[in-house]
């Protein structure tokens, strides 16, 4: 099976931000009787923040689908590779040890060839993943300072290296917005693909 498949993701590292944890408004915090909010202290969740935003959204959206036309391209020659693979061990006692051995190094070999196809897509997937949120990211650095300066925050902690905080801090929904307004999307462009694996 391919490593695309195997991985039940679209690539490593932002992968988790855009797909998983909840969103924004399924996030359902236990009732908590915060403190009074900290004057000049802003909590921001930056991955709730791409999640939330429909620009994460969309990224989400193009890498899965780029995903399942990856595995489909790769399905082909992963069921041929199988009824090989059956073929061979039903035919196994009956071939001479030359034989067996000739067909199992040339099954080996394509199975070696998918896999590192599998992992070449894998790469450029990432890439082209990090690009696009990289974008986000890039969207969100310009919208932060006027938020910074209109909540007057003195410091602004990462939300996800805090148990919690009064709500009235968070700027994340406030940071949503604006990236919705200014990204409203992003397209993912996969980079130039290697050459395959022969």
């Amino acid at each position: 099976m391919t490593k695309l498949r195997m991985a039940a993701a679209i690539a490593p590292g932002m992968v988790a931000v855009l797909l998983g944890g909840p969103s924004l408004a399924q996030a359902a915090a236990p009732a908590v009787n915060w403190g009074a909010p900290i004057s000049g202290v802003c909590v921001l969740g930056r991955d709730a923040a791409i999640r939330g935003s429909t620009a994460g959204a969309s990224v989400a959206s193009q890498l899965k689908q780029l995903t399942q036309t990856a595995n489909s391209t790769f399905a082909p020659e992963e069921q041929s590779i199988k009824t090989e693979q059956q073929a061979l061990r039903a035919q196994a006692s009956t071939l001479t040890p030359a034989a067996l051995q000739q067909r199992s190094i040339a099954l080996n070999k394509r199975v070696q060839t998918l896999q590192e196809n599998a992992q070449s897509k894998d790469k450029q997937l990432s890439q082209a993943q990090n690009t696009a949120v990289g974008q986000i990211l890039q969207a969100m650095d310009g919208i932060l300072p006027g938020l910074v300066s209109t909540h007057r925050c003195s410091l602004v902690l990462e939300r996800g290296g805090t148990y919690g905080s009064n709500p009235a801090m968070d700027i994340t929904q406030e940071v949503v917005a604006q990236l919705n307004a200014k990204m409203p999307s992003v397209t993912v462009t996969l980079p130039a693909a290697p050459a395959p694996a022969r």
